[in-house]
């Protein structure tokens, strides 16, 4: 069993979207032998985390995380002090400059995470560097 411990910054619609079905295909993952562990959820308002799992059905029915963080922490900072496998960066897109998922890219792939993104803004202002 691989264990991928996940934090996710961005919480809108694909933010929701996204803990969802980690939460739906938990069964399916571990039949794959993936044990994905979402620890942390970041959006504007501050982070939800927990080293044995967020969950899910607590924050889902949330429309930000205001009412549920566990600590003030956003974006970079999150991202950078949280001891995640793979950060999934799904903010909102900004073709003009990438931000602010350009800035919490970089935060993580320079910490050693791995990242996915739904984020095409980043990508488009730096695809050449």
């Amino acid at each position: 069993m691989r264990d991928i411990k996940v934090s996710l910054v961005g919480y809108g619609i694909v933010g929701h979207g996204v803990v969802d079905v980690l939460n739906r295909k938990k069964k399916m993952l571990r039949d794959m032998g993936l044990n994905i562990k979402l620890i942390s959820v970041t959006d504007h308002t501050g982070t939800v985390m927990a080293q044995d799992g967020v969950d899910a059905e607590k924050i889902l029915g949330e429309r930000t995380l205001a009412n549920v963080a566990t600590t003030s922490m956003k974006g970079k900072e999150a991202i950078s002090a949280i001891d995640s496998d793979l950060v999934v960066e799904v903010t909102p897109t900004n073709i003009v400059h990438g931000q602010p998922g350009l800035g919490h890219m970089e935060a993580a792939l320079s910490s050693g995470k791995h990242v996915v993104t739904s984020n095409k803004g980043p990508l488009v202002v730096s695809y050449s560097r």
